[in-house]
């Protein structure tokens, strides 16, 4: 099997102390899709992340995930984590 190419679209909740928590990712069909998507989940959470990630899952060879867009708060560490 070739290449996989996954869009994955993950909310940033606050919880009680304030603190970012991740939600439930959800994957998108494409990148066009996910950017839509994250933008009009936008005012429902603290933040989101759209990343995409290359694999092939029957090799289990997972690519480190790209950042495609952030939107609002989002964890810094994961921001320069996905930067590198």
């Amino acid at each position: 099997m070739a290449a996989i190419t996954n869009y994955i679209i993950l909310p940033f909740l606050l919880d009680k102390r304030g603190k970012l928590k991740p939600g439930t990712a959800q994957k998108a069909k494409d990148c066009g899709k996910a950017i839509a998507a994250a933008e009009r989940m936008a005012g429902q959470y603290a933040g989101i992340v759209v990343l995409e990630e290359q694999c092939d899952p029957e090799q289990d060879i997972f690519a480190e995930p790209k950042l495609i867009r952030a939107i609002g708060r989002v964890p810094e560490e994961m921001i320069e984590q996905l930067a590198a």
